[in-house]
């Protein structure tokens, strides 16, 4: 049986914004400008045009950043979703929640 893989969409969020658009522009200008750094900062991000407000705080930050990136990835396919079970989606997530557990360790202490 042969399978193909098909790469229709990419989210991408980085310290430099939202999108893929972002990261071609902070790509050509690494040539030009070596003091170019990738931080784990994302200025400017509204957590509320990506989820609900409610989810806002039951959410670690890196998490997210996640979902903006997975919708965006979405968007960027224009898929029309016949069979869900034919589609794969890949997520990586560098920080992996640490401040949540963080600051649920700390409430758990202070209860």
């Amino acid at each position: 049986m042969s399978s193909k893989i098909v790469i229709t969409g990419l989210g991408l969020i980085s310290n430099k914004g939202l999108g893929l658009k972002n990261l071609t522009k902070v790509m050509k200008s690494l040539g030009q400008n070596s003091a170019t750094q990738f931080k784990g900062y994302v200025p400017g991000f509204k957590p509320e045009l990506f989820m609900p407000v409610k989810y806002i705080s039951r959410t670690d930050r890196s998490n997210q950043l996640a979902i903006a990136a997975v919708k965006e990835c979405l968007k960027s396919s224009q898929l029309k979703i016949e069979n869900p079970n034919e589609v794969g989606l890949v997520v990586s997530n560098f920080a992996c929640g640490v401040n949540f557990v963080e600051k649920q360790a700390r409430i758990l202490k202070e209860e």
